[in-house]
């Protein structure tokens, strides 16, 4: 899966569950974000556009985020994913309803 992907569902992730309160209330949550304080921000700032090319060591950065988030939601890092639902279609079963 290429870096534009892994940073667009690292966004998608924190834009969705960053505004619910029982996000902020799990500790995995909270050590993901507090571990990856870099590596969030710049996929987001990738994913805005704001950021038009990454160095090695922000591709790096996002590799070590993307695995760390995959781990955060119990996700296959070396699968293909489109998108956020792609790697936790439970949640988005459930707001369709």
């Amino acid at each position: 899966m290429n870096v534009e992907t892994k940073c667009d569902i690292i966004e998608q992730f924190m834009r969705m569950f960053s505004s619910r309160p029982e996000t902020y209330n799990n500790q995995n949550y909270i050590d993901f974000r507090v571990y990856n304080d870099l590596g969030v921000p710049i996929a987001q700032a990738y994913s805005y556009e704001l950021i038009h090319e990454l160095t090695d060591e922000g591709e790096k950065l996002i590799n070590e985020t993307w695995q760390n988030f995959c781990i955060l939601l119990d996700a296959d890092p070396n699968a293909e994913y489109e998108d956020l639902s792609d790697v936790i279609p439970s949640v988005f079963e459930n707001e369709k309803e």
